[in-house]
């Protein structure tokens, strides 16, 4: 977790701000965003407590429901669930979905299927980009394609980012997560807490 979005984001935050970071992550390899909302979200609580309160809730969701085909309507119902619950247990926290990545980048992935899940991809980080803009406190972080473009940047298998990939997109969202801190003084350090 600390090579990868979760650290990678934390680090490069602290790096951009100044502030201490304190971060957790919970995940679940080859959970969709059905998961997050439902198990995910509640053992983030529940490990939480009631005494830790985040300054921010990052949340990496979609790659799984491009593949698993899940409905637009189905993932963007998921997502509003997600802000919600994250706005219910962290109610003072900013909540900012990272965009689906776009699949069509995935070396490993062949054609035609490559293009048609990019597509995918797409359909569903509108639906994503939708929620955060009818959600109060939720925003979204467009996915930059120059992270994940060019040679070094996906791990070996192809369809993971590698540390290069990571660290690209970590700066793009350590940047737009510095744009969601609460300047009104609420606290001297930053959480971030991608799920």
């Amino acid at each position: 977790m600390a090579e990868g979005v979760p650290g990678r984001t934390a680090a490069e935050l602290a790096a951009a701000t100044g502030r201490a970071v304190e971060w957790r992550a919970t995940a679940r390899s080859g959970a969709d965003a059905a998961r997050v909302a439902g198990p995910l979200l509640a053992a983030a609580a529940e490990e939480a407590g009631t005494s830790w309160r985040p300054d921010l809730v990052l949340v990496v969701v979609g790659v799984n429901d491009v593949t698993r085909m899940t409905s637009g309507r189905a993932f963007a119902r998921t997502a509003a669930a997600i802000a919600a619950g994250a706005r219910a247990h962290w109610p003072g926290a900013a909540v900012l979905f990272s965009a689906v990545p776009p699949l069509d980048l995935f070396p490993a992935l062949p054609w035609p299927l490559r293009p048609l899940l990019g597509l995918r991809s797409r359909h569903l980080d509108a639906r994503l980009r939708a929620v955060a803009a009818r959600v109060p406190g939720a925003g979204h972080a467009a996915f930059p394609r120059a992270a994940l473009s060019g040679a070094g940047v996906f791990a070996a298998d192809g369809f993971h980012p590698g540390a290069e990939g990571y660290r690209r997109w970590a700066v793009h969202l350590a940047a737009r997560l510095r744009n969601s801190l609460d300047t009104s003084g609420r606290a001297t350090d930053s959480v971030t807490r991608p799920l």
